[in-house]
């Protein structure tokens, strides 16, 4: 429990007794966000007439047919049925404006705007190095984590918060203090009066920037509230408005009145995991304005930036480029109306055949056969071949917010019985590059060592072995029966386990080990504490562009991108090997003279030095000023370059289950 330290106090006497029970119930409320929130967000106030107008409409309310007002992209609207807690959902229609569409300079014509109450302004960027038309602000900030998890400060003062960067998102939603008195409040009604929080926790009551948002409901003003939606579950938010900044003391961006979203209740039990960040930082670019804003797409409108890059580098870390200026890269042009989508086409894998008898050959043909992903070398069938997206249509989310492949669950199943990856990891060195193409001629090809992940598995408890000492004749035949009735009963229970296992596992991190592997998952649980699997997971969704796939930390393992949208231009991204990238080679040069070879960033940070995390975020080496270089990669040492992490660690897209509008 020293994640907690220098968080709490108290002050009655009887909580000093207590307080191991309230820490231990605190552990509720550290609630880890999935990395794929944004879609299907819903706030409700009654407004006021006489209220201001905004200059854009957050949340968004569609009218149907008959007049009657319905919500986009929410899933279950009996909030009842899916959040069995006590609450009043005080949803009421919104005021709704017609459909926006920005021009590619990133104007917008707006026919009619929600009202919103007069404490509610429109987000205002400050740039500290320029001046706000000159699009020159760039700053270099180092990020850790399979998906880049960097610091940021929020409010006033400032607290320093570790967000993902996700390019699949676009809103703020964090854990606070908040989230934590919310848990206390539903726990023991009088817990939260007294427990406070410490400085390194972000409280809005402490913010002196901070802005409440309210509804009206029954001609009262209360507390607004937001709804997200997931693949799995749903969270209910405190709504309110905060200055955000990115950089560091001498360069920074400040953006104030900035949209946030605080957890205050959810029914998703992988947003409990000990090993969760304080957030998620969206940035899309939002190019169709009435489906919101995210922090890119205002910085963009301000003309503080058009554009950000990712460098990942070898342990685990990397760097994200605000304001990235470099030119590198060959350009995809983004078909996205809010997401970074882009056409995907060609994947493809060819891996050689063992040598096999001539029976296995004939049997593995047969099952090859019946495999429409699958398609055998003509010659000799020496050589085996996955295809996806050869003559269908396919668009593909590039999103920092996914360190895994989401593609359809019969391509993952094929793709993983073709490649046939040995749990231990022992035949890495045979296992042949993922091809495919992004837009129309950049070609992407990724060895074993950016698309396979070694798992930590969890021990699973198993029934105790019956006593050794048996007795001879009659006696020992009864016992070695007991004892094989004993371990058939035992290896059942064990087998439930492992469907109980697999099952949540799917469940909540969306990871169908059935599918991916093809060994006996009981003997692979019951002897081994790690697992090498292919980084793919199994999505099945439908998009006007095509079929949809997420294309998360696989890419970034290889491939520099950086993601613009210059004025009078559409959405592009930009990739290029690490290797050659000039934006991830930079050498920066010491005071002394010297030049260092290892890119160093500026790492902003709270006035003394802590980084305000409210829990441990992925278990990587500590580097605060640095990141380790990309040159310094090799591709022939794969298993030395696996990624290794938790079922917890795995961030897979729960959003596009649902997603309607690229």
């Amino acid at each position: 429990m020293s994640g907690f330290s220098g968080v709490l106090s108290h002050r009655s006497p009887f909580y000093s007794g207590t307080m191991p029970w309230l820490v231990a119930c605190l552990a509720v409320a550290h609630v880890a966000v999935a990395n794929a929130v944004s879609h299907g967000k819903l706030s409700s106030p009654d407004l006021d007439d006489d209220v201001p107008k905004f200059e854009t409409l957050e949340y968004a309310v569609a009218i149907g047919p008959g007049g009657e007002a319905e919500f986009r992209s929410l899933e279950a609207q009996n909030l009842q049925q899916i959040m069995p807690h006590e609450w009043d959902p005080m949803f009421s229609p919104v005021p709704l404006l017609r459909n926006e569409q920005r021009d590619p300079d990133g104007t917008a014509a707006v026919d009619e705007q929600a009202d919103v109450e007069d404490d509610e302004g429109t987000s205002e960027a400050t740039d500290s190095s320029v001046s706000n038309s000159s699009f020159s602000f760039t700053f270099r900030q180092h990020v850790s984590g399979s998906t880049p998890i960097g610091a940021l400060g929020m409010g006033t003062p400032s607290i320093a918060l570790n967000m993902i960067l996700d390019t699949g998102s676009d809103k703020f939603v964090a854990k606070t203090w908040a989230t934590i008195k919310a848990e206390l409040d539903k726990i023991d009604a009088g817990a939260s009066d007294e427990v406070f929080p410490g400085a390194k926790i972000y409280n809005h009551n402490a913010s002196k920037s901070y802005v409440q948002l309210y509804a009206s409901q029954n001609g009262s003003k209360v507390p607004r509230q937001g709804f997200i939606a997931y693949g799995s579950g749903m969270a209910i938010t405190l709504e309110g408005r905060e200055t955000i900044r990115i950089g560091d003391d001498e360069k920074f961006v400040s953006m104030q009145k900035f949209p946030i979203s605080e957890i205050s209740l959810d029914s998703l039990q992988i947003l409990h995991s000990s090993k969760g960040i304080s957030g998620i930082l969206g940035l899309q670019h939002m190019m169709n304005r009435s489906l919101g804003q995210s922090f890119y797409s205002v910085l963009r409108d301000k003309a503080v930036l058009h554009s950000f890059g990712y460098c990942r580098g070898k342990n685990n870390d990397g760097f994200f480029i605000w304001g990235d200026q470099f030119k590198d890269g060959k350009a995809v042009n983004v078909l996205g109306q809010m997401h970074w989508a882009v056409k995907l086409k060609n994947m493809h894998v060819q891996k050689k055949r063992p040598q096999a008898s001539l029976m296995e050959r004939f049997d593995a043909r047969i099952s090859d056969a019946e495999d429409s992903l699958l398609e055998e070398e003509a010659q000799n069938h020496t050589a085996l071949k996955f295809h996806l997206c050869r003559k269908s249509s396919c668009v593909a989310v590039i999103d920092t917010g996914s360190n895994i492949i989401a593609m359809p669950n019969e391509a993952v199943r094929s793709l993983s019985k073709m490649l046939d990856v040995q749990t231990d990891c022992s035949n890495l060195a045979q296992l042949p590059n993922l091809h495919f193409v992004l837009g129309e001629d950049m070609h992407i090809s990724l060895p074993p060592s950016a698309y396979i992940m070694k798992v930590k598995l969890p021990r699973l408890k198993e029934e105790p072995k019956p006593d050794a000492e048996a007795g001879s004749g009659e006696f020992r035949d009864g016992a070695q029966l007991a004892e094989t009735e004993m371990g058939s009963e035992r290896r059942s229970i064990y087998q439930a386990q492992v469907e109980s296992f697999l099952e949540d596992t799917y469940r909540e991190h969306g990871l169908d080990l059935r599918a991916v592997l093809q060994v006996d998952l009981v003997q692979v649980l019951r002897n081994s504490s790690t697992l090498c699997m292919p980084a793919i997971v199994p999505l099945d969704r439908e998009t006007q562009k095509g079929t949809l796939l997420v294309v998360g930390g696989p890419l970034f393992e290889k491939y520099y991108t950086r993601w613009a949208w210059p004025k009078g231009k559409m959405p592009q991204i930009y990739l290029k090997h690490l290797h050659k990238a000039e934006a991830c080679l930079v050498k920066e040069v010491d005071s002394d003279g010297s030049s260092n070879p290892a890119p160093k960033m500026t790492v902003w940070r709270a006035h003394d030095g802590h980084d305000g995390r409210m829990i441990r975020a992925e278990k990587v080496k500590p580097h605060h000023h640095g990141a380790s270089h990309p040159a310094e990669l090799n591709e022939n040492n794969a298993e030395t370059r696996l990624r290794e992490m938790t079922l917890d660690e795995i961030r897979y897209p729960h959003w596009a289950k649902d997603l309607e509008d690229l």
